[in-house]
Order: C-alpha cells, then structure tokens, then sequence
C-alpha cells in the first residue's frame, strides 16, 4: 500500500494524514467540487518533497502507483483550492503550508524571498515587525493564501505591482523528475546573500 511507502520517506518533520475527519477539509472547494483524495502529506521539511516525487516517480506504472497534487495553503480562492483535477489513481495533497519562513528581505530594495507556506498575514506581520514601509502583494482571497500560490497563478490585486507574477524575480523548486531547479535569472544572482546561500 502506497501509504506505507510514503511513510518510509518521510523525515521527523513531516506527517503523512490519512484519517477520514483530519482530512475534511481538504475535501471541498468553494466551487462545489469535492476531493477524493487519500492523503495529505504535510511537509516539515522541504528535502521531503524530493523524496515523495521521486518515490511517486519510482511507483508509476505499479500496483502501488500514486499521484501527488501540491498546494502552498489551499487557500487561493477564486484561482484555486485544495482539490485536485480528478484522477483514477490514489490521490496524495502534498500540503507545503508549514513551510513558511521568510528566508530574505532587503529593506532597501524590497526584495523578499518567501517559502510556500508563507500567507499574505506572515508576510504583513513581518514587515510590520521591521517597521517597513513596503506593502503586501494583497489579494481578494483573504490573509490565509498563500503570497507564492497567488503569483504563480498569475494573482492580481490592486497594488503598486498588479500583476502579481511580473514582480517574481526567481524561482526555485523542484521539477516532477525530482530534480532541483533554480530559474536562469536566481543562477545569474551573485550577491553576496546569495553567494552564502549555495
């Protein structure tokens, strides 16, 4: 059974759910779609996402196969929620909303490096506790969605940048083969932040 081999990947930090009513709420949209997925795998630590990919990868084809559908919260009403497309194999939310750190802000430029999981909340408390002048990248869907899920769907709100994706400067992930990808423009970054980080 699938749920026994995502399990075996899976660091401390991370937490394969598969009870009935600690997923219900994974289970309905604002559209009316209802979910039928098996598990959510709530990820603690972003080297987990590699290992449940390339396990879902490893599977396919099997008795054993699965799908993975990631969401940053779920929460990006009006674009998007925690159910995925329909599919017969079992379904897996690969839920990354404890990733959730503010990895880099430079107050002089604006320049913020956010993980999935962080809410337009996080990001307003932050800047709020370093008294900056800078504003959220705010949306309709609420203060519980995700800055990063919003940009990648091409999110729009009325703020000084509207077009939420055309102020992403890099992007770093994973691709579905399980492989580290880290977009042209952040390889080209050779700040001394940057340097630190590699």
């Amino acid at each position: 059974m699938s749920t026994a081999l995502i399990e075996s990947v899976l660091s401390s930090k991370s937490v394969l759910i598969t009870h009935t009513d600690d997923i219900l709420t994974y289970h309905q949209s604002p559209e009316g779609f209802i979910s039928q997925v098996k598990g959510v795998i709530k990820i603690g630590d972003s080297s987990d996402v590699k290992a449940v990919i390339e396990l879902a990868n490893k599977c396919s084809g099997s008795n054993e196969a699965f799908v993975i559908y990631p969401i940053s919260t779920g929460n990006n009403w009006g674009y998007g929620s925690s159910v995925p497309p329909s599919d017969e194999r079992d379904q897996y939310l690969l839920d990354l909303s404890q990733l959730n750190k503010i990895l880099y802000f430079n107050e002089k430029t604006g320049l913020c490096t956010v993980q999935p999981g962080v809410t337009q909340k996080i990001l307003y408390d932050f800047l709020n506790e370093h008294a900056s002048d800078y504003m959220v990248p705010v949306t309709g869907a609420g203060p519980t969605c995700s800055v990063l899920a919003n940009a990648l769907e091409r999110g729009y709100g009325i703020t000084p940048v509207a077009d939420h994706f055309s102020a992403v400067t890099s992007i770093k992930g994973f691709l579905p083969t399980g492989e580290y990808y880290q977009s042209s423009v952040a390889d080209m970054d050779m700040t001394s932040e940057q340097l630190a980080d590699k």
